[in-house]
């Protein structure tokens, strides 16, 4: 008959911790088909996840195997805790605050308490301790023997190890519910069935390859699904009420922060792009919009797991900015600015932003005493707003007629050719904007001779040339190409 060694394990937890910290402890497994006997197998005690915050007080190792496959060797390697280790032989003789150890026919049991009871901080990740063992040959599984309590606050997990070959991966099924730990649910792969515990994990022991799983608990919809194993790893289920069903919203991210400025209005919350809520069965009003654009009302009937995305709302709307101003008076507020069937007033800021789908639209502007300006504009920008800015010269002011000014070769490649009929407004002073407004040329015309402009150093695009002598101004478009 077989032999078993036991080594007790318990964690003491600090009293400040909440009850809803998890924390899951792993044992390592070794491939025992590298092994040879006399060779040393390596046992680590690792923290695989905590709750952020979380210390330790003190440790008990528990742990149960067969010892006609490998016996301890009175060792240990990378202690974490801060302590030195002693092998005291029979008793626990070390002092208290260091690993102490006990012996006696039923197990060996490790100790170590922290005696400042402040506790030590773990994290995720982290090797608590390291048993050594002589291999003798053969296979044994490493398993726990903890009672709850000894956890104190914490929801635990433990996950066994072995010494086997091939070694079987740890493998947790994280079950909730609306984000809730789910207890007591019901979790099958393959044969096996395995009860989630209080934080909501079940633990199988899987090799790699594909396997299927159904989980369920009464008043919960069971979910079935199949999981490839490659490795440790942890399986997240979410099991929802009857007839309860996650709804997302979805646009397209073109832009590089992942940010499009979508939003959807469903049940009392605010989703983005991407996010989940979970609703019954029914029909549900929802409005959505594009950043500060238009909303747009509707309804959607929920009957299964639904997506919702811009087309099916019939969006795909831009947001464009006009920036209206004069030379003269700066921001112009009040002015109209009409495309299609749309028309929007500029706010004190001379802005009036519209909402329209990518593409090439025809535009007026107008306001009493600036006189009407109508052009085209194209652009098609997702990730931002689109801002023209529209230079609109006030009347009365002895505005020049159009036509006096003849500017060629337009648009054209950087080299421009200004002629103007004379009446009796000379000199002109003759400016140049960018597309934000800069003055990137300036010069005047003492009489008519013809005047070249050399903006061949400037990139391709939309220019604003100005004439104006005293109070008399016009403006024109000029196109590099």
């Amino acid at each position: 008959m077989k032999k078993y060694l036991l080594i007790t394990i318990a964690v003491v937890l600090s009293s400040l911790l909440h009850a809803q910290n998890d924390i899951t402890v792993r044992l390592g497994s070794t491939d025992a088909s590298t092994l040879i006997p006399g060779d040393n197998v390596f046992i680590p005690i690792i923290v695989d996840t905590v709750s952020p915050g979380s210390y330790i007080t003190g440790i008990q190792v528990d742990l149960v195997f067969d010892t006609t496959v490998m016996n301890w060797n009175g060792s240990n390697s990378n202690p974490s805790l801060g302590f030195s280790y002693v092998h005291p032989g029979f008793g626990p003789v070390t002092p208290f605050g260091n690993w102490m150890i006990a012996e006696n026919i039923d197990g060996i049991i490790f100790t170590w308490i922290d005696p400042t009871f402040n506790g030590f901080p773990i994290s995720s990740g982290e090797t608590l301790l390291e048993l050594v063992f002589t291999y003798q040959g053969g296979e044994t599984p490493l398993s726990w023997d903890l009672q709850q309590s000894s956890l104190g606050l914490y929801n635990h997990t433990l996950i066994n190890g072995c010494v086997c070959s091939p070694v079987a991966n740890p493998v947790i099924f994280h079950v909730t519910s609306l984000s809730t730990n789910l207890e007591n649910a019901i979790v099958v792969v393959e044969n096996d069935s395995v009860f989630t515990n209080l934080s909501g994990n079940a633990v199988f022991y899987l090799l790699d390859g594909e396997y299927d799983y159904a989980v369920s608990k009464i008043g919960y919809e069971t979910h079935t699904g199949s999981v490839n194993i490659t490795g440790m790893q942890t399986i997240e289920i979410d099991l929802l009420p009857p007839g309860t069903f996650p709804v997302s919203f979805n646009c397209d991210v073109s832009c590089d922060n992942g940010f499009n400025g979508w939003n959807f209005i469903i049940a009392g919350d605010t989703l983005t792009s991407g996010q989940t809520i979970h609703l019954t069965t029914g029909d549900w009003a929802y409005s959505s919009s594009w950043l500060d654009c238009f909303p747009v009302y509707g309804n959607i009937s929920v009957t299964a797991p639904l997506t919702i995305d811009c087309g099916f709302i019939g969006y795909n709307e831009p947001h464009v900015v006009f920036h209206v101003n004069s030379s003269q008076a700066g921001n112009i507020e009040g002015a109209m600015i009409e495309i299609d069937n749309y028309s929007l007033i500029t706010d004190i800021q001379g802005e009036a932003g519209f909402c329209l789908p990518g593409g090439e639209y025809t535009y007026t502007i107008s306001k009493e005493g600036y006189g009407t300006l109508t052009d085209m504009f194209s652009y098609d920008s997702y990730c931002q707003d689109t801002t023209l800015n529209i230079l609109l010269n006030p009347l009365g002011i002895g505005d020049f007629q159009h036509n006096r000014f003849v500017i060629s070769p337009n648009p054209g490649s950087g080299k421009f050719l200004v002629s103007h009929i004379p009446d009796g407004s000379l000199p002109v002073e003759i400016r140049v904007f960018d597309f934000t407004l800069k003055i990137i040329y300036s010069g005047f015309s003492e009489k008519s001779d013809d005047i070249e402009i050399d903006l061949s150093n400037q990139p391709k695009g939309m220019y604003f040339i100005q004439f104006q002598s005293g109070q008399k101004i016009s403006s024109k478009k000029l196109i590099i190409q």
